[in-house]
């Protein structure tokens, strides 16, 4: 009779686990949503993280399609460490270059942008468009000279 009991214990927990496995895979490749007064998090441009009750309000609105939407608090926190340095970025290249506009579409016009490769700055000359969609949006100046000049800044703020 104990084997029994155990056989259907397990078979219960079999059972718990595949309806948890279909339910992660229909979340697959979709965006976290949560439900109403449910909770998400945001990374507020200070760098910290805060929570909030989903009301489906525009402000609840205005941060799921600006992508500032995260489920738990640590992946707020990951968001929010990338968004400062995301930031830097963007504000070096305006800084230095302010009236540049990249044709990243065309692939004909040359540019420099930023990529962290094993925690390093390097420099990509030229942005090519391939069919397989292996292409690096971002911000970007218009000449070397000008990408010196923002990497410059970026170690100065100490931005790596």
């Amino acid at each position: 009779m104990n084997n029994k009991l155990r056989i259907v214990a397990l078979e219960l927990k079999i059972l718990k686990a595949q309806a948890e496995i279909k339910e992660l895979e229909s979340r697959q490749g979709k965006r976290f949503k949560p439900e109403l007064n449910g909770t998400y998090f945001k990374a507020l441009g200070t760098g910290k993280v805060s929570g909030f009750k989903y009301r489906n309000d525009e402000v609840d609105l205005e941060y799921y399609n600006n992508f500032n939407y995260y489920e738990t608090k640590a992946l707020a926190t990951k968001a929010a460490r990338d968004m400062k340095r995301n930031n830097a970025i963007i504000m070096a290249c305006l800084m230095v270059d302010p009236d540049f506009v990249p044709d990243y579409l065309s692939g004909n016009q040359k540019h420099y942008s930023f990529q962290c490769q094993n925690g390093e700055m390097s420099v990509h000359p030229r942005w090519v468009m391939t069919k397989a969609y292996a292409c690096n949006y971002g911000p970007s100046v218009s000449t070397r000279e000008k990408w010196e000049e923002a990497a410059a800044l970026l170690k100065e703020w100490g931005i790596e």
